[in-house]
């Protein structure tokens, strides 16, 4: 239904594209893109929540790198064509942070009142699933971490009538309650280097593992990470 909605919206809104506001490419320079490609990884966190599923999964050796590589090119993508209709809507000095979305559809540029509703909808479905679909990666990863020793073993738990692990569950409900009363602006930048510093780590990580030679590679695996910080 999401990805409906956003498909929609940018099939709509190429009609309203205005090619002279695509130019130029960076009115800023590269420096301004590379500092918001850092707070934006944020958005492409839900390839980790397969990855997260991989116990649920049939045959997870075949069925993740598919999963995996499948998602992060219809993200990618959906982005892009996102980006280009919203800027070709409006001049990217005139957007808007805080609902750029909304302005483009609105009255003052594309006036399309029923794709300005279907943008709404769209935002409440995305806050919705993103909720969602946060719980139930955190919660695998508890669990998880419980059964390696490196937390409570209280979160290992899995509830014989749901199949999930409930405690973790009701933690990472608890948490995101609690994190609910930070502004999201301070909130939404704080977790996208914390997600970009894990992935790094992560990939460091991953070449200590797939390597023979684990001194070297754990020697360089720490050099990159401390350049990614």
């Amino acid at each position: 239904g999401k990805v409906g909605i956003v498909l929609l919206v940018i099939i709509v809104g190429c009609t309203k594209v205005d090619p002279a506001n695509l130019s130029p490419v960076f009115p800023h320079g590269v420096g301004p893109v590379l500092s918001m490609s850092a707070i934006c990884s944020f958005s492409f966190i839900g390839f980790g929540t397969i990855t997260n599923a991989a116990e649920e999964c049939i045959d997870p050796h075949r069925d993740l790198p598919i999963a995996i590589t499948v998602s992060l090119l219809i993200c990618a993508l959906l982005y892009i064509a996102f980006s280009i209709v919203l800027v070709g809507i409006i001049p990217y000095y005139e957007i808007q942070q805080a609902a750029p979305a909304e302005d483009a559809f609105g009255p003052h540029y594309a006036n399309i009142p029923w794709a300005l509703m279907m943008v709404n909808w769209g935002a409440v479905i995305g806050l919705f699933t993103t909720l969602i679909t946060g719980l139930y990666s955190q919660a695998r990863i508890y669990l998880a971490m419980a059964r390696d020793d490196l937390f409570f073993h209280l979160f290992e738990h899995v509830s014989p009538t749901f199949g999930t692990p409930i405690y973790a569950q009701w933690l990472c409900s608890l948490i995101a309650a609690l994190l609910a009363c930070v502004q999201v602006e301070e909130l939404s930048n704080f977790l996208s280097i914390g997600v970009l510093l894990s992935y790094t780590v992560v990939c460091a990580g991953v070449l200590v593992l797939r390597t023979d030679q684990s001194e070297t590679a754990a020697w360089w695996s720490a050099v990159v990470t401390l350049a990614a910080v």
